[in-house]
């Protein structure tokens, strides 16, 4: 299934329950096409260069991904050395295919299943930089999402998250390849 350019994608306003089973199955699509096909790896590579750049992370820092799916982001921050990784994801067949994909790579990250807008189980002020790529237009109450990311993070901590847009030419491109494909 060609889960990523699937039309229409789900929506901020689609049901959790609705949310759960749609990023479950394009965990694997997803992490498949970040992990390895080329251009998902240059973008991959391109994403991780530019929150290293832009926040000045190194890997020591305590590092929480939002939205993790299959664990593609922060297994390649793991790959790169980083050792203090949590992954975050609303559907818990995406969780327990990112703790899967990290066994089968033999790297150590931390996964828990937990919404966005409700990350209790995470502590205050404990995160160096929260991080998320392709998540945020997705969750439906944005500002408590922002702010409980911004409880979890330390202070001076960094917020970075990667959005699509209509500018972006790797999406466009794959959208437009679709219909070829």
């Amino acid at each position: 299934k060609d889960f990523y350019f699937q039309e229409p994608m789900l929506s901020a306003s689609s049901k959790k329950e609705e949310q759960q089973e749609f990023w479950g199955e394009a965990s694997d699509y997803i992490y498949h096409l970040f992990t390895y096909h080329p251009s998902g790896k240059y973008v991959l590579n391109q994403m991780l260069d530019s929150a290293e750049r832009l926040t000045g992370m190194s890997p020591d820092w305590r590092v929480l991904e939002i939205g993790c799916a299959g664990g593609t982001q922060s297994l390649g921050l793991a790959e790169r050395g980083f050792r203090d990784l949590v992954g975050i994801d609303l559907s818990p067949k995406a969780i327990e295919r990112a703790k899967k994909n990290a066994a089968d790579r033999g790297l150590r990250v931390e996964f828990i299943c937990g919404d966005a807008t409700d990350m209790n189980m995470l502590k205050n002020d404990d995160f160096d930089v929260v991080f998320s790529a392709g998540v945020m237009e997705h969750i439906p109450n944005l500002k408590v999402a922002l702010e409980e990311q911004r409880r979890a993070l330390k202070p001076g901590g960094y917020l970075y998250f990667w959005v699509p847009n209509s500018w972006c030419p790797w999406y466009n491109t794959g959208k437009k390849l679709r219909s070829f494909v």
